[in-house]
C-alpha cells in the first residue's frame, strides 16, 4: 500500500525544529567570519534569526536572513547604508565582515548571514521614558534624514521603495502574496479605504528631496538603544526609499494606545524639528501614516504565516487591527 508523505521543508517544520536548523547554520556562519571561542545567544526570531555572539575580539550581531526574500545586492546596500551612517557619527552597527552564503537543512534556497557591530545599550520601556528620551528619538530620527538628503547611492544599491506602491502594491516587500488569503472581504474593503486616505496625504507632501529619500522604516522601541546619555538604532533590514515623516509613524503606532499618547507625540515631533525643521502642517499627517503603518503591519503577519508563533496569533491580531482602522475611518479631520 503507497502511503503519501508530504515533503518536508524548513517551513513547515515546528518551531524548535527551526531553531536547531538556524543554530547549526549560525556556528557555521561563525566559524566563516573567523571568531575565535565564540559564544551565540539568540536573541529574536520572527522574520530574521538574531543572535548576539560573544567572542574573544568583541562582541557582535549575527542576522541569518529568511532565504528567498532578501538578494545579495539588498544586502550589500544595507551594508553601505550603515556604513554611511556609521561615517557620519551616528550611533549604528558597523559591518564586520563579508556575506556569508549558507544553506540551511530542509530548505532549498541559500541563507544569507549578516554581520556587525553589536550596538551597547539598553532598551527603555515607554514607561521610563522622559519628554526628552521622546525628543531625543525625535532627533535621532531627523539626523538619520539629514544624512539620507546628502547621501549618493552606488549605481548598484538596491533597497525598497516605500512609497504608496512599494507599501501596498504587488512589488512591495509588505506583499503577503498567498498569505492574503487570511484576509476578510470586509478587512479587505477597510483596508482600501485607509489606503486611499494615505494616498491623499503622500500626494500632498510630494516627492521631494526634502520629503523623501532614504528612512529607517522600524523605529519602534526594540530597535532602539540607549548607552551613556545617547539613542542608538539598529536593526536596518527594512530600510529603504520612503517619505521621511512615515520613519515618525513606527514609533508613534507602536504605542498609539497609551493614555498619554498626544503628549508623546509632541515631543516626538518637537525633537525631529529640532534636527529637522518641517511645516507645522506636518503634524496633522502624522495619524494617517500611522494608518499606513496598521496596514503595513497585516500585510506582513499574512506574509509571514511560515513562523509558528505568528501563525498562531494572526487572526486575531489582524482583526483588532483593521477594528482600529475602522475607528479612525469615522473620525472627523482623520489625517
Amino acid at each position: 500500500m503507497y502511503v503519501h508523505h508530504d515533503k518536508v521543508t524548513f517551513d513547515n517544520l515546528s518551531h524548535e525544529a527551526q531553531l536547531a536548523r538556524l543554530s547549526d547554520l549560525a556556528k557555521r556562519a561563525v566559524d566563516f567570519y573567523g571568531l575565535k571561542d565564540a559564544h551565540l545567544h539568540l536573541t529574536t526570531y520572527t522574520n530574521n534569526a538574531v543572535y548576539r555572539v560573544e567572542a574573544s575580539s568583541g562582541m557582535f550581531t549575527l542576522r541569518i536572513h529568511r532565504p528567498g526574500l532578501k538578494s545579495l545586492a539588498w544586502l550589500r546596500s544595507e551594508q553601505i547604508w550603515l556604513r554611511a551612517l556609521t561615517e557620519n557619527r551616528l550611533y549604528v552597527p558597523s559591518p564586520a565582515g563579508d556575506i556569508y552564503i549558507g544553506e540551511l537543512e530542509d530548505e532549498p534556497l541559500p541563507a544569507y548571514c549578516t554581520l556587525t557591530t553589536w550596538l551597547k545599550g539598553e532598551h527603555i520601556a515607554l514607561a521610563d521614558m522622559t519628554d526628552d528620551h521622546i525628543r531625543m528619538i525625535g532627533q535621532l530620527i531627523g539626523q538619520l534624514h539629514t544624512v539620507a538628503s546628502a547621501f549618493v547611492p552606488p549605481a548598484d544599491f538596491v533597497r525598497p521603495t516605500l512609497d504608496y506602491e512599494g507599501l501596498f502594491g504587488e512589488n512591495s516587500p509588505y506583499n503577503p502574496k498567498d498569505g492574503a488569503k487570511i484576509f476578510t472581504d470586509d478587512q479587505l474593503s477597510v483596508m482600501a479605504d485607509v489606503q486611499a486616505r494615505v494616498l491623499e496625504v503622500f500626494e500632498q507632501l510630494g516627492k521631494t528631496s526634502h520629503t523623501f529619500g532614504l528612512i529607517h522604516a522600524d523605529l519602534i522601541p526594540k530597535n532602539l538603544l540607549w548607552d551613556e546619555g545617547q539613542v542608538g538604532a539598529i536593526d536596518f533590514d527594512d530600510s529603504g526609499y520612503g517619505y521621511y515623516l512615515y520613519d515618525l509613524a513606527p514609533f508613534l503606532w507602536m504605542n498609539r494606545n497609551e493614555p498619554n499618547y498626544a503628549q508623546l507625540r509632541l515631543m516626538l515631533w518637537d525633537g525631529y524639528q529640532q534636527a529637522r525643521p518641517q511645516p507645522e502642517a506636518y503634524i496633522d499627517y502624522l495619524q494617517t501614516l500611522v494608518m499606513a503603518r496598521h496596514i503595513a503591519s497585516c500585510r506582513w503577519i499574512a506574509g509571514n504565516l511560515s513562523n509558528p508563533s505568528v501563525r498562531d496569533r494572526a487572526p486575531q491580531v489582524i482583526a483588532e487591527r483593521v477594528a482600529e482602522m475602522k475607528t479612525f475611518l469615522m473620525q472627523p479631520n482623520n489625517q
